[in-house]
C-alpha cells in the first residue's frame, strides 16, 4: 500500500479538499493520511503523520495538486531506481532550483530517521542534498504536480501563486 501523506491546518481546509479530489483521481491504489496540524511546524506534524507506517510514502503540502499519473510515475520509478527501498523520488518541479526533496516519494524507513533531529523548515532541501551525495535522489519528469504556493507576506490578503 502507498501511503499519501499530508500535514496541514485548519485555516487550509478549503485547499485540502482540491488536494485530496486530485489525489482521488489518481490511476494506482492508495490510501491518504491527513494530519492537522495543532502544535507547530510541518517536520513534527509529517513525523506524527507516519507513526505505525512501514511502507512506501508520498509527502504532500495540502496546496498541491497532482496529475492522476502522477503517483503511478513515482512508483514506478521508485521500484525501477531503487528495489531495496533505499532511496528517493521527487515529482518534477520547476520552481525547484536544488536537489530538493518538497514532495518526497520514499520508504518511511528512509525518512523518518532523518526527521527524527529535524524541527525546521527547509527539511526538504537538505534532505534531498543528502539523498543525492548517496546517489539515491531521482527526479521523475514524468510526475506532475502543481504547488500553489501562499506567499509569506500577502499584507492580510489571501493570494495564491501558480508556479
Amino acid at each position: 500500500m502507498i501511503y499519501v501523506v499530508i500535514a496541514t491546518t485548519k485555516e487550509r481546509r478549503a485547499r485540502l479538499d482540491e488536494c485530496i479530489a486530485a489525489i482521488r483521481e489518481s490511476t494506482i491504489p492508495h490510501s491518504i493520511v491527513i494530519y492537522e496540524n495543532l502544535d507547530g511546524g510541518c517536520v513534527l506534524a509529517t513525523k506524527k503523520a507516519i507513526v505505525g507506517i512501514d511502507a512506501e510514502i508520498f509527502l504532500l503540502d495540502d496546496d498541491m495538486i497532482i496529475e492522476p499519473t502522477c503517483l503511478a510515475k513515482l512508483k514506478e520509478a521508485y521500484d525501477k531506481n531503487y528495489p531495496n527501498k533505499d532511496g528517493v523520488c521527487q515529482p518534477y518541479m520547476d520552481s525547484r532550483r536544488c536537489p530538493s526533496a518538497g514532495s518526497p516519494y520514499c520508504h518511511t524507513s528512509v525518512i523518518r530517521p532523518f526527521l527524527e533531529h529535524y524541527v525546521h523548515c527547509g527539511w526538504d532541501t537538505e534532505f534531498g542534498q543528502v539523498m543525492q551525495m548517496k546517489n539515491k535522489y531521482t527526479v521523475v519528469p514524468e510526475a506532475n504536480l502543481e504547488h500553489r504556493r501562499v506567499p509569506m507576506s500577502t499584507k492580510n490578503k489571501p493570494l495564491y501563486i501558480i508556479s
